[in-house]
């Protein structure tokens, strides 16, 4: 290899090779720490990159959902607009490989749905709101790959989410019109 002849080609005063060396840090620190050990300085203390390094930090999103449901018929609801936010730790270890992480985060999401149905029942017309008010905290655990170095870098993220339901509230609201312009209406509501 080209970068074995180079680096022989500076060392062969000291009586040290690179034949054995892989093109991998360890491999060249320890060369270079050989190299300068022969040349009479103190040698370096060995890889001071930490074992584990920890980052962590806080969260924050603007994020829109749509929904539709089968409620014997396809009901589409309002989009639902929220701020999120959550906190993440990423665990590493720099003295291996300092571009891949484990990753934990938690989300806390509060979503509000409104729907609207409309269709004949028994004769009756009937238009129904349906109101699902959900709040749950989620949990994404993975993995991270830095394509560069370790700042400001594109990464790509693969794991799998956890959701932990906090409150979930479904209200339906239905109203009856009967011929002759009766109109009776009813709210239900309950956990779902």
């Amino acid at each position: 290899l080209r970068y074995v002849d180079i680096i022989n080609s500076f060392t062969d005063h000291a009586s040290i090779t690179a034949n054995r060396s892989a093109y991998a840090e360890g491999d060249l620190t320890t060369l270079i720490t050989r190299y300068n050990v022969s040349q009479g300085h103190v040698a370096a203390e060995k890889n001071l990159k930490p074992k584990v390094k920890f980052n962590t930090g806080f969260l924050a999103a603007y994020k829109t959902s749509k929904m539709e449901m089968d409620w014997g018929k396809k009901v589409s609801f309002s989009p639902s607009s929220v701020v999120v936010g959550g906190a993440f730790l990423e665990i590493s270890s720099p003295r291996i490989y300092d571009r891949i992480f484990f990753c934990v985060e938690a989300w806390y999401e509060n979503i509000f749905y409104q729907g609207y149905a409309e269709g004949s029942f028994s004769g009756d017309m009937v238009r129904e709101d349906i109101l699902i008010d959900l709040s749950y905290i989620k949990m994404p655990i993975g993995l991270k790959y830095n394509f560069f170095g370790p700042t400001n870098t594109p990464y790509v993220k693969a794991g799998l989410a956890f959701y932990f339901i906090n409150q979930s509230t479904t209200k339906l609201i239905q109203e009856y019109e009967q011929p002759g312009n009766i109109v009776r209406t009813d709210t239900n509501s309950g956990e779902q």
